[in-house]
């Protein structure tokens, strides 16, 4: 019996496919001569990304974290700021 293997996905990798769709529509149309702000403009909208995405780690880090700190944290000054 022959087993085949589907092509698994890492974390990251549809922002990556994003990211190099974005980057390659933009080349593109600079190279038919559309105005390079529309190249410059692929740098801040990647780093928006970043500092959205970012925060999404350190939040699991939290909730899976051990410790009296980590306890603390999790249950005293979450239930405050993060509202339902």
């Amino acid at each position: 019996m022959r087993r085949t293997s589907t092509a698994r996905r890492r974390p990251g990798d549809e922002y990556r496919h994003r990211d190099a769709i974005n980057l390659a529509w933009k080349l593109a149309a600079c190279w038919r001569h559309a105005p390079d702000a529309l190249l410059d403009s692929y740098e801040a909208e990647r780093i928006a990304f970043a500092r959205r995405l970012v925060p999404a780690p350190t939040r699991l880090q939290l909730a899976t974290a051990e410790g009296p700190v980590a306890d603390f944290l999790r249950t005293r000054v979450a239930p405050l700021v993060i509202k339902p």
